[in-house]
């Protein structure tokens, strides 16, 4: 399990999710397939949310204490 260090704190799946919906203009009632993971990237804990959305595939990291967008891509579902 991803932890965090003394004095960190994880802003939650929720705030990712939110975060991640925003970035890519997406209502949360109609991402479909929503996934938000805990994880770890080169040493940075992030929040992996994927969702799709309109025959698209999104997935972002997001910073899990800063809560700032480290990676965004889109592609064609296929």
């Amino acid at each position: 399990a991803v932890t965090p260090n003394a004095g960190e704190k994880f802003i939650g799946e929720a705030k990712a999710e939110s975060t991640a919906l925003k970035h890519a203009k997406v209502e949360k009632s109609l991402a479909k397939n929503l996934i938000c993971k805990l994880d770890v990237e080169n040493g940075v804990k992030v929040y992996d949310v994927e969702f799709y959305f309109n025959g698209y595939e999104y997935e972002y990291e997001i910073n899990a204490v800063s809560g700032k967008v480290l990676k965004a891509e889109k592609e064609r579902a296929g």
